[in-house]
């Protein structure tokens, strides 16, 4: 598979160095890549593509080195039908590793263990400082009564609107 992954970045490599400076297709862009080994495995070389032949490059990366080498964006760069296998046989791959790291380091566990073991969402740090941002993010924002420009938070123009019997509609989001 090397002799795959090296001859394509070499046409590659071949193909660009007279498109260099021209205009590329509307969808694609240049990118400086990691080759012959990816950063993940303490490559230090870099070479420039364009971002469609980056995802296939990619593509042939996680088949030599037997790691996917490849982040979701590529999708949708790949045409052919052996590009899309082997994208959804390396994200597959890759979302399987993410589930065994979580689950070793007891992050993911089933609804009644997580909340015995007060993981995620059941530590109570994890909700407090959820409640925090939240209520923050509420209370930052404010709304201007439309006929006596009282400015307050929604809660706040809300009482003050109703002990003055106006209609609690009559108001505008100030920031």
């Amino acid at each position: 598979m090397q002799t795959d992954l090296i001859s394509y970045v070499e046409t590659c490599k071949a193909e660009n160095a007279t498109e260099e400076g021209k205009n590329l297709a509307f969808n694609d862009s240049w990118e400086t890549i990691h080759h012959p080994r990816p950063a993940s495995l303490g490559g230090t070389t870099r070479i420039r593509l364009k971002k469609s032949q980056h995802a296939v490059q990619g593509l042939l990366q996680s088949e030599y080195y037997n790691r996917p080498c490849i982040y979701g964006w590529e999708r949708h760069y790949l045409t052919e039908d052996w590009q899309i296998e082997l994208y959804n046989k390396w994200m597959t791959r890759k979302a399987k590793i993410a589930a065994t790291l979580q689950s070793k380091a007891g992050k993911r566990k089933g609804g009644l263990a997580a909340k015995k073991a007060k993981v995620g969402i059941h530590n109570p740090d994890v909700r407090r400082m959820a409640a925090i941002r939240g209520a923050n993010a509420v209370n930052s924002r404010r709304f201007m009564c439309s006929e006596t420009g009282f400015v307050s938070s929604a809660i706040g123009l809300t009482s003050y609107q109703r002990k003055r019997g106006i209609d609690t509609c009559n108001r505008q989001r100030v920031k």
